[in-house]
Protein backbone atom coordinates (compact mmCIF):
# COMPACT_ATOMS: atom_id res chain seq x y z
CA UNK A 1 0.00 0.00 0.00
CA UNK A 2 1.03 3.42 -0.55
CA UNK A 3 2.01 5.24 2.04
CA UNK A 4 4.39 8.03 3.64
CA UNK A 5 7.35 5.81 5.65
CA UNK A 6 7.51 2.98 3.77
CA UNK A 7 5.35 2.23 0.90
CA UNK A 8 6.41 1.12 -2.45
CA UNK A 9 8.03 3.50 -4.74
CA UNK A 10 7.49 3.49 -8.83
CA UNK A 11 11.14 3.91 -9.49
CA UNK A 12 11.62 1.57 -12.42
CA UNK A 13 13.01 -0.93 -9.90
CA UNK A 14 10.09 -3.22 -8.49
CA UNK A 15 10.94 -5.64 -6.00
CA UNK A 16 14.18 -3.53 -5.10
CA UNK A 17 14.50 -2.09 -1.61
CA UNK A 18 16.18 1.20 -1.26
CA UNK A 19 19.13 0.62 0.59
CA UNK A 20 19.95 -3.07 -0.27
CA UNK A 21 23.08 -4.30 -2.01
CA UNK A 22 22.00 -4.01 -5.66
CA UNK A 23 21.90 -7.69 -7.71
CA UNK A 24 23.93 -5.99 -10.18
CA UNK A 25 26.62 -4.88 -8.24
CA UNK A 26 26.82 -8.07 -6.19
CA UNK A 27 26.27 -10.82 -8.93
CA UNK A 28 28.82 -8.32 -10.84
CA UNK A 29 31.15 -8.36 -7.89
CA UNK A 30 31.20 -12.13 -8.06
CA UNK A 31 31.43 -12.58 -11.26
CA UNK A 32 34.98 -11.03 -12.10
CA UNK A 33 36.64 -13.09 -8.90
CA UNK A 34 35.68 -16.13 -10.25
CA UNK A 35 37.04 -15.38 -13.87
CA UNK A 36 40.60 -13.66 -12.82
CA UNK A 37 41.18 -17.32 -10.99
CA UNK A 38 40.28 -19.03 -14.24
CA UNK A 39 42.85 -16.72 -16.48
CA UNK A 40 45.89 -17.39 -13.56
CA UNK A 41 45.15 -21.04 -13.69
CA UNK A 42 45.21 -20.92 -17.76
CA UNK A 43 48.46 -19.24 -17.65
CA UNK A 44 49.86 -21.48 -15.03
CA UNK A 45 48.98 -24.38 -17.31
CA UNK A 46 49.94 -22.91 -20.51
CA UNK A 47 53.56 -21.92 -18.69
CA UNK A 48 54.03 -26.00 -17.35
CA UNK A 49 52.63 -27.10 -21.09
CA UNK A 50 55.74 -24.97 -22.40
CA UNK A 51 58.27 -25.81 -20.02
CA UNK A 52 57.51 -29.31 -20.60
CA UNK A 53 57.83 -28.60 -24.48
CA UNK A 54 60.94 -26.54 -23.96
CA UNK A 55 62.56 -29.63 -22.28
CA UNK A 56 61.12 -32.29 -24.41
CA UNK A 57 62.85 -30.54 -27.45
CA UNK A 58 65.61 -30.01 -25.15
CA UNK A 59 66.26 -33.27 -24.33
CA UNK A 60 65.51 -34.46 -28.13
CA UNK A 61 68.27 -32.09 -29.26
CA UNK A 62 70.97 -32.43 -26.40
CA UNK A 63 72.78 -35.22 -27.73
CA UNK A 64 72.68 -33.47 -32.06
CA UNK A 65 73.94 -30.56 -29.61
CA UNK A 66 76.84 -31.91 -27.81
CA UNK A 67 77.83 -33.48 -30.91
CA UNK A 68 78.06 -30.27 -32.56
CA UNK A 69 79.90 -28.61 -29.43
CA UNK A 70 82.35 -31.80 -29.73
CA UNK A 71 82.85 -31.29 -33.65
CA UNK A 72 83.42 -27.39 -33.13
CA UNK A 73 86.07 -28.79 -30.33
CA UNK A 74 87.94 -30.81 -32.59
CA UNK A 75 87.73 -28.37 -36.17
CA UNK A 76 88.56 -25.51 -33.71
CA UNK A 77 90.24 -26.20 -30.29
CA UNK A 78 90.04 -22.25 -29.43
CA UNK A 79 85.86 -23.01 -29.40
CA UNK A 80 86.55 -24.65 -26.16
CA UNK A 81 86.99 -20.97 -24.45
CA UNK A 82 83.13 -20.94 -25.07
CA UNK A 83 81.21 -22.19 -22.14
CA UNK A 84 78.62 -24.11 -23.12
CA UNK A 85 81.39 -25.50 -26.14
CA UNK A 86 84.18 -26.62 -23.05
CA UNK A 87 81.85 -28.08 -20.81
CA UNK A 88 80.11 -30.33 -23.09
CA UNK A 89 83.92 -31.07 -24.08
CA UNK A 90 84.75 -31.67 -20.31
CA UNK A 91 81.54 -33.96 -19.65
CA UNK A 92 82.56 -36.07 -22.47
CA UNK A 93 86.28 -36.39 -21.31
CA UNK A 94 85.35 -37.53 -17.90
CA UNK A 95 88.27 -39.35 -16.03
CA UNK A 96 90.67 -39.36 -19.34
CA UNK A 97 91.21 -35.55 -18.20
CA UNK A 98 91.99 -36.96 -14.59
CA UNK A 99 93.27 -40.02 -14.91
CA UNK A 100 97.15 -41.10 -16.47
CA UNK A 101 97.11 -43.48 -18.73
CA UNK A 102 98.36 -46.35 -17.13
CA UNK A 103 101.07 -47.18 -13.78
CA UNK A 104 103.97 -47.61 -15.91
CA UNK A 105 106.84 -45.05 -15.00
CA UNK A 106 109.17 -45.67 -17.62
CA UNK A 107 110.62 -42.55 -18.68
CA UNK A 108 109.70 -41.82 -21.75
CA UNK A 109 111.58 -39.09 -24.28
CA UNK A 110 108.87 -37.29 -26.15
CA UNK A 111 110.21 -34.25 -28.36
CA UNK A 112 108.57 -30.88 -29.07
CA UNK A 113 110.05 -29.61 -32.36
CA UNK A 114 110.17 -25.93 -33.30
CA UNK A 115 106.75 -24.07 -34.64
CA UNK A 116 104.87 -27.24 -33.76
CA UNK A 117 101.02 -26.78 -33.09
CA UNK A 118 99.21 -27.41 -29.71
CA UNK A 119 97.09 -30.17 -31.99
CA UNK A 120 100.32 -31.96 -33.15
CA UNK A 121 101.67 -32.21 -29.92
CA UNK A 122 98.51 -33.60 -28.61
CA UNK A 123 98.47 -36.02 -32.10
CA UNK A 124 102.32 -36.84 -30.44
CA UNK A 125 101.54 -37.75 -26.87
CA UNK A 126 98.45 -39.50 -28.42
CA UNK A 127 100.36 -41.82 -30.56
CA UNK A 128 103.31 -41.95 -27.46
CA UNK A 129 100.67 -43.63 -25.72
CA UNK A 130 100.77 -40.57 -22.77
CA UNK A 131 97.40 -39.56 -23.22
CA UNK A 132 93.98 -41.33 -24.17
CA UNK A 133 92.83 -38.89 -27.18
CA UNK A 134 94.53 -35.64 -28.53
CA UNK A 135 91.10 -34.01 -26.90
CA UNK A 136 92.38 -34.05 -23.65
CA UNK A 137 95.45 -31.88 -24.03
CA UNK A 138 93.50 -29.72 -26.28
CA UNK A 139 91.28 -28.78 -23.47
CA UNK A 140 93.73 -28.17 -20.89
CA UNK A 141 96.10 -26.33 -22.92
CA UNK A 142 93.00 -23.94 -24.37
CA UNK A 143 90.80 -23.69 -21.56
CA UNK A 144 94.34 -22.57 -19.63
CA UNK A 145 95.45 -20.46 -21.88
CA UNK A 146 98.81 -22.05 -22.33
CA UNK A 147 98.89 -22.02 -25.82
CA UNK A 148 102.00 -20.03 -26.20
CA UNK A 149 103.51 -20.87 -22.48
CA UNK A 150 104.96 -24.41 -23.89
CA UNK A 151 108.84 -25.89 -24.68
CA UNK A 152 110.61 -27.36 -27.80
CA UNK A 153 113.07 -29.92 -27.07
CA UNK A 154 113.17 -33.02 -25.35
CA UNK A 155 111.24 -33.54 -22.73
CA UNK A 156 111.38 -36.87 -20.33
CA UNK A 157 107.39 -37.90 -19.76
CA UNK A 158 105.96 -41.11 -18.43
CA UNK A 159 102.54 -43.35 -18.83
CA UNK A 160 101.60 -42.88 -14.68
CA UNK A 161 101.94 -38.91 -15.50
CA UNK A 162 98.40 -37.36 -15.20
CA UNK A 163 97.42 -34.96 -18.55
CA UNK A 164 97.52 -32.15 -16.41
CA UNK A 165 100.99 -33.30 -15.28
CA UNK A 166 102.33 -33.60 -18.53
CA UNK A 167 101.11 -29.91 -19.38
CA UNK A 168 102.96 -28.58 -16.78
CA UNK A 169 106.30 -30.11 -17.52
CA UNK A 170 105.88 -29.13 -21.03
CA UNK A 171 105.87 -25.52 -19.86
CA UNK A 172 109.61 -25.96 -18.07
CA UNK A 173 112.28 -26.14 -19.94
CA UNK A 174 113.44 -29.41 -21.89
CA UNK A 175 115.90 -31.89 -20.57
CA UNK A 176 119.31 -30.64 -21.07
CA UNK A 177 120.86 -31.89 -23.80
CA UNK A 178 122.69 -34.70 -24.01
CA UNK A 179 126.69 -34.80 -24.56
CA UNK A 180 127.65 -35.65 -27.86
CA UNK A 181 130.12 -37.99 -29.52
CA UNK A 182 132.56 -37.07 -31.90
CA UNK A 183 133.06 -39.90 -34.80
CA UNK A 184 136.08 -38.76 -36.90
CA UNK A 185 135.97 -40.72 -40.28
CA UNK A 186 138.74 -39.61 -42.96
CA UNK A 187 138.13 -41.14 -46.65
CA UNK A 188 138.81 -44.10 -48.42
CA UNK A 189 138.06 -46.48 -45.44
CA UNK A 190 136.33 -49.84 -45.96
CA UNK A 191 133.08 -50.84 -44.20
CA UNK A 192 135.34 -53.01 -41.60
CA UNK A 193 137.81 -49.54 -40.39
CA UNK A 194 134.24 -47.74 -40.00
CA UNK A 195 133.52 -50.71 -37.99
CA UNK A 196 136.30 -50.86 -35.87
CA UNK A 197 136.79 -47.08 -35.80
CA UNK A 198 133.18 -47.44 -33.72
CA UNK A 199 134.20 -50.36 -31.35
CA UNK A 200 136.30 -47.56 -29.63
CA UNK A 201 133.84 -45.14 -28.95
CA UNK A 202 132.02 -44.23 -26.14
CA UNK A 203 128.21 -45.01 -27.72
CA UNK A 204 125.40 -47.31 -26.94
CA UNK A 205 125.37 -48.44 -30.89
CA UNK A 206 124.99 -52.23 -31.38
CA UNK A 207 127.79 -51.48 -33.45
CA UNK A 208 127.83 -55.63 -35.24
CA UNK A 209 124.43 -54.62 -36.23
CA UNK A 210 126.02 -51.81 -38.15
CA UNK A 211 128.06 -54.19 -39.79
CA UNK A 212 125.50 -56.30 -40.78
CA UNK A 213 123.22 -53.89 -42.20
CA UNK A 214 126.35 -52.40 -44.40
CA UNK A 215 126.95 -55.83 -46.34
CA UNK A 216 123.60 -56.90 -46.39
CA UNK A 217 121.09 -53.60 -46.44
CA UNK A 218 118.05 -53.79 -46.16
CA UNK A 219 114.58 -53.70 -48.84
CA UNK A 220 114.07 -50.68 -47.38
CA UNK A 221 117.18 -49.14 -47.02
CA UNK A 222 117.92 -49.08 -50.18
CA UNK A 223 114.59 -48.13 -51.55
CA UNK A 224 114.94 -45.32 -49.18
CA UNK A 225 118.44 -43.87 -51.35
CA UNK A 226 117.55 -43.73 -55.28
CA UNK A 227 121.45 -43.70 -55.69
CA UNK A 228 122.01 -47.15 -54.35
CA UNK A 229 119.97 -48.33 -57.65
CA UNK A 230 123.62 -48.98 -59.00
CA UNK A 231 124.18 -51.88 -56.49
CA UNK A 232 124.33 -55.45 -57.68
CA UNK A 233 121.83 -57.68 -56.10
CA UNK A 234 123.47 -58.35 -53.38
CA UNK A 235 126.26 -56.23 -52.86
CA UNK A 236 127.03 -54.08 -50.22
CA UNK A 237 127.14 -50.45 -49.10
CA UNK A 238 130.90 -50.65 -49.48
CA UNK A 239 132.20 -47.28 -51.71
CA UNK A 240 128.57 -45.51 -50.75
CA UNK A 241 129.60 -44.17 -47.08
CA UNK A 242 129.95 -40.66 -46.50
CA UNK A 243 133.27 -39.43 -44.46
CA UNK A 244 133.88 -36.36 -42.24
CA UNK A 245 133.11 -35.49 -38.69
CA UNK A 246 130.03 -36.04 -37.68
CA UNK A 247 128.57 -35.09 -33.73
CA UNK A 248 126.16 -37.97 -32.59
CA UNK A 249 123.98 -38.47 -29.62
CA UNK A 250 125.81 -41.86 -27.93
CA UNK A 251 122.87 -43.94 -28.49
CA UNK A 252 122.50 -43.09 -31.88
CA UNK A 253 121.27 -46.76 -33.72
CA UNK A 254 122.77 -48.19 -35.95
CA UNK A 255 120.94 -48.06 -38.79
CA UNK A 256 120.79 -44.48 -38.23
CA UNK A 257 124.16 -43.12 -38.39
CA UNK A 258 124.64 -45.60 -41.67
CA UNK A 259 121.87 -43.61 -42.92
CA UNK A 260 123.63 -40.69 -41.67
CA UNK A 261 126.94 -41.99 -43.46
CA UNK A 262 124.48 -42.39 -46.85
CA UNK A 263 122.91 -38.87 -47.16
CA UNK A 264 126.51 -37.74 -46.49
CA UNK A 265 128.08 -39.45 -48.99
CA UNK A 266 125.16 -38.31 -51.47
CA UNK A 267 125.98 -34.59 -50.25
CA UNK A 268 129.57 -35.21 -50.47
CA UNK A 269 129.21 -36.32 -54.06
CA UNK A 270 126.45 -33.85 -55.56
CA UNK A 271 123.95 -34.23 -58.04
CA UNK A 272 125.87 -32.90 -60.76
CA UNK A 273 127.61 -36.73 -60.58
CA UNK A 274 124.71 -38.55 -59.14
CA UNK A 275 123.29 -37.47 -62.88
CA UNK A 276 125.86 -39.63 -64.38
CA UNK A 277 123.90 -43.02 -63.37
CA UNK A 278 121.13 -42.19 -65.72
CA UNK A 279 123.83 -41.45 -68.70
CA UNK A 280 126.13 -44.15 -67.86
CA UNK A 281 123.59 -46.76 -66.92
CA UNK A 282 124.01 -48.64 -63.83
CA UNK A 283 126.13 -51.06 -64.21
CA UNK A 284 128.78 -48.41 -65.48
CA UNK A 285 128.19 -46.28 -63.02
CA UNK A 286 128.82 -48.70 -60.62
CA UNK A 287 132.01 -50.10 -62.65
CA UNK A 288 133.23 -46.23 -62.14
CA UNK A 289 132.63 -46.49 -58.39
CA UNK A 290 135.06 -49.95 -58.35
CA UNK A 291 137.83 -48.46 -60.38
CA UNK A 292 137.50 -44.85 -58.12
CA UNK A 293 137.54 -46.92 -55.26
CA UNK A 294 140.79 -48.30 -56.80
CA UNK A 295 142.48 -44.84 -57.67
CA UNK A 296 141.38 -44.10 -53.87
CA UNK A 297 143.58 -45.85 -52.20
CA UNK A 298 146.45 -45.76 -54.71
CA UNK A 299 147.10 -41.72 -54.69
CA UNK A 300 146.02 -39.28 -52.33
CA UNK A 301 146.96 -36.20 -55.05
CA UNK A 302 144.08 -35.25 -57.22
CA UNK A 303 146.43 -34.11 -59.90
CA UNK A 304 147.60 -37.50 -60.45
CA UNK A 305 143.87 -39.39 -60.08
CA UNK A 306 142.57 -39.13 -63.73
CA UNK A 307 146.40 -40.35 -65.09
CA UNK A 308 146.31 -43.35 -62.50
CA UNK A 309 142.29 -43.77 -63.32
CA UNK A 310 144.11 -43.55 -67.09
CA UNK A 311 146.25 -46.68 -66.66
CA UNK A 312 143.95 -48.91 -65.55
CA UNK A 313 141.14 -47.77 -67.95
CA UNK A 314 144.24 -49.12 -70.52
CA UNK A 315 144.56 -52.42 -68.63
CA UNK A 316 141.35 -53.82 -69.10
CA UNK A 317 141.60 -52.43 -73.17
CA UNK A 318 142.48 -55.76 -74.80
CA UNK A 319 144.06 -54.15 -77.60
CA UNK A 320 146.67 -52.47 -75.49
CA UNK A 321 147.05 -54.94 -72.65
CA UNK A 322 145.86 -58.82 -73.66
CA UNK A 323 145.35 -60.23 -70.62
CA UNK A 324 143.61 -56.96 -69.31
CA UNK A 325 144.82 -57.82 -65.64
CA UNK A 326 144.57 -54.55 -63.56
CA UNK A 327 147.89 -55.62 -61.45
CA UNK A 328 146.13 -53.52 -58.72
CA UNK A 329 148.11 -54.22 -55.14
CA UNK A 330 144.95 -52.25 -52.97
CA UNK A 331 142.81 -54.88 -53.88
CA UNK A 332 144.77 -58.17 -53.21
CA UNK A 333 145.03 -56.73 -50.11
CA UNK A 334 141.44 -56.02 -49.55
CA UNK A 335 140.81 -59.81 -50.04
CA UNK A 336 143.46 -60.46 -47.70
CA UNK A 337 142.39 -58.30 -44.68
CA UNK A 338 139.01 -59.80 -45.81
CA UNK A 339 139.97 -63.24 -45.40
CA UNK A 340 141.87 -62.37 -42.01
CA UNK A 341 139.32 -60.51 -40.27
CA UNK A 342 136.84 -63.48 -41.26
CA UNK A 343 139.02 -65.54 -38.54
CA UNK A 344 139.41 -62.47 -36.02
CA UNK A 345 136.62 -61.89 -33.18
CA UNK A 346 134.86 -59.34 -33.78
CA UNK A 347 135.67 -57.49 -30.46
CA UNK A 348 139.19 -57.93 -32.02
CA UNK A 349 139.06 -56.17 -34.84
CA UNK A 350 139.62 -52.55 -33.50
CA UNK A 351 143.25 -53.65 -33.04
CA UNK A 352 143.66 -55.05 -36.26
CA UNK A 353 146.17 -52.89 -38.96
CA UNK A 354 144.63 -52.64 -42.14
CA UNK A 355 145.96 -52.20 -45.44
CA UNK A 356 149.79 -53.41 -45.04
CA UNK A 357 151.63 -55.00 -47.49
CA UNK A 358 151.78 -58.80 -47.59
CA UNK A 359 155.31 -59.55 -48.13
CA UNK A 360 154.36 -62.32 -50.65
CA UNK A 361 154.43 -62.62 -54.23
CA UNK A 362 151.17 -61.14 -55.37
CA UNK A 363 151.37 -62.67 -58.48
CA UNK A 364 151.33 -66.51 -56.81
CA UNK A 365 149.18 -64.63 -53.25
CA UNK A 366 146.21 -67.13 -53.07
CA UNK A 367 142.55 -66.02 -51.68
CA UNK A 368 139.40 -67.52 -51.12
CA UNK A 369 137.41 -68.32 -54.10
CA UNK A 370 134.77 -66.01 -53.05
CA UNK A 371 137.37 -63.21 -53.01
CA UNK A 372 139.18 -64.29 -56.17
CA UNK A 373 138.10 -61.16 -58.34
CA UNK A 374 140.01 -59.11 -56.07
CA UNK A 375 143.44 -60.54 -56.85
CA UNK A 376 144.08 -58.59 -59.95
CA UNK A 377 147.21 -60.30 -60.80
CA UNK A 378 145.33 -63.88 -61.54
CA UNK A 379 141.76 -62.88 -62.47
CA UNK A 380 140.97 -60.04 -65.27
CA UNK A 381 138.91 -56.95 -65.04
CA UNK A 382 137.75 -55.55 -62.38
CA UNK A 383 137.07 -57.10 -58.83
CA UNK A 384 133.45 -57.47 -57.89
CA UNK A 385 132.84 -54.05 -55.89
CA UNK A 386 134.37 -51.12 -54.39
CA UNK A 387 137.22 -51.37 -51.67
CA UNK A 388 136.65 -48.51 -49.91
CA UNK A 389 134.52 -45.14 -50.19
CA UNK A 390 136.02 -43.61 -52.62
CA UNK A 391 136.38 -39.36 -52.75
CA UNK A 392 134.40 -37.24 -55.45
CA UNK A 393 138.17 -36.39 -56.81
CA UNK A 394 138.53 -40.37 -57.07
CA UNK A 395 135.04 -40.25 -58.54
CA UNK A 396 134.91 -38.02 -61.03
CA UNK A 397 138.84 -39.64 -62.29
CA UNK A 398 137.31 -42.67 -62.73
CA UNK A 399 134.37 -41.39 -64.80
CA UNK A 400 136.57 -39.50 -67.25
CA UNK A 401 140.07 -41.16 -67.01
CA UNK A 402 143.32 -39.63 -68.74
CA UNK A 403 143.90 -42.33 -70.78
CA UNK A 404 146.79 -40.23 -73.26
CA UNK A 405 149.70 -41.33 -73.71
CA UNK A 406 148.55 -45.19 -73.58
CA UNK A 407 150.34 -45.87 -70.07
CA UNK A 408 150.25 -48.93 -68.64
CA UNK A 409 151.90 -48.48 -65.46
CA UNK A 410 153.19 -45.80 -62.78
CA UNK A 411 155.11 -45.66 -59.88
CA UNK A 412 154.75 -43.48 -56.75
CA UNK A 413 158.48 -42.89 -55.46
CA UNK A 414 159.07 -43.58 -51.69
CA UNK A 415 160.93 -40.72 -51.27
CA UNK A 416 159.52 -38.09 -52.61
CA UNK A 417 155.83 -39.24 -53.22
CA UNK A 418 155.61 -37.96 -56.97
CA UNK A 419 154.56 -40.71 -59.28
CA UNK A 420 155.82 -41.70 -62.00
CA UNK A 421 154.21 -43.41 -65.81
CA UNK A 422 155.57 -45.49 -68.44
CA UNK A 423 154.41 -47.36 -71.47
CA UNK A 424 156.13 -50.55 -70.82
CA UNK A 425 157.70 -52.66 -68.05
CA UNK A 426 160.97 -51.90 -68.65
CA UNK A 427 160.10 -47.82 -68.97
CA UNK A 428 158.50 -49.37 -65.41
CA UNK A 429 161.48 -50.85 -64.11
CA UNK A 430 164.11 -48.64 -65.05
CA UNK A 431 161.39 -45.64 -63.39
CA UNK A 432 161.76 -47.80 -60.16
CA UNK A 433 165.34 -47.95 -60.14
CA UNK A 434 165.53 -43.95 -60.58
CA UNK A 435 163.38 -43.81 -56.82
CA UNK A 436 166.11 -45.63 -55.08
Amino acid sequence: MPGRNGGPRNDGAPGIRPGSIAGTTATGTSYRSRRGSATWRGVIVILILAALVIAGIAYLLAPAFRDFAGSMARSNPQTMRLPFVGDVVRDELGTALTQAVGTDATPLIFDVQPGSTVAQIADGLTSAGLIQQPLVFQYLVVTQSLDGKLQTGSFTLNKAMTPQAIVDRLQRPPDPPPAKTTIALRGGLRIEQIVAELQTLPIQMDVQQFRDLALRPTPSLLADYPFLKVLPKGASLEGFLGAGVFEVDPSISAEDFLRMLLTGWSNQVGKPTLDQMDKLGTAKFYEAMVLASIVEKETGDDTERAKVAGVYANRLNHSLFPTQLLNADPTVIYAVDTDKLRNLPFDQWSKYVFWTTTGQNLNTLAVPSDLQSYQTYQTPGLPAGPIASPSLASINAALSPDTKGSYLYFYACPSTKVTKFAKTSAQQQANVNSCK
